[in-house]
């Protein structure tokens, strides 16, 4: 029953956005009664937190798998980018319910701890990459890698909403290469 309710949320959210997701809307999508949501979950926010969180983490989980590997470390961060780019483009419509899990994050605490969970362990594995490539030379010693693994999911998220904000600019893949090129070009 809990992962119907997630389901659905997540469904709802995508299709109607979370300002429409009432929980009517979301028991009727699970085929569920009305007092599950509390009894699973405490709240509907509590609930569309868990189903954004889920939904972030459905669509990095295979950058994630990637980055875990442990062979090359360039070939592993340039294929968790490509991942990336790919699941854009073909989930470009699940980008909306994305983008509200971020601002969801940034306005109710409740939907913080999820959502930051999943941020911090992204950091954590890029982090180690990036000393993987300090340690073969190939990113510069004066780079922060935990810094500049905040910087890269910066980069990741920003470029989601520009693109999405403005389609006509600069393409996802465009802004990646750049990105990627000024890191691994940088003065030793």
């Amino acid at each position: 029953m809990r992962d119907r309710l997630v389901d659905a949320a997540r469904t709802c959210v995508r299709e109607h956005g979370v300002a429409a997701t009432s929980s009517r809307r979301i028991t009727t999508a699970a085929a569920e009664n009305l007092a599950s949501i509390t009894y699973y979950f405490g709240s509907k926010d509590e609930l569309i937190a868990v189903a954004l969180a889920e939904e972030l983490r459905e669509w990095i989980e295979p950058a994630r798998a990637l980055l875990a590997r442990t062979d090359d470390p360039v070939a592993r961060l340039l294929e968790a980018v490509t991942e990336l780019s790919t699941a854009f483009d073909a989930e470009r419509a699940r980008v909306p319910a994305l983008l509200e899990a971020f601002v969801g994050a940034a306005r109710d605490p409740a939907a913080r701890g999820p959502v930051a969970a999943i941020w911090c362990e992204v950091r954590s594995q890029l982090t180690d990459v990036l000393v993987e490539l300090q340690a073969r030379e190939l990113v510069p010693r004066w780079v922060d890698a935990e810094a500049m693994a905040a910087l890269v999911i910066a980069v990741v998220a920003g470029t989601v909403v520009n693109e999405t904000v403005d389609p006509d600019g600069p393409s996802h893949t465009r802004v990646a290469a750049q990105f990627a090129t000024l890191l691994v070009s940088s003065p030793r």
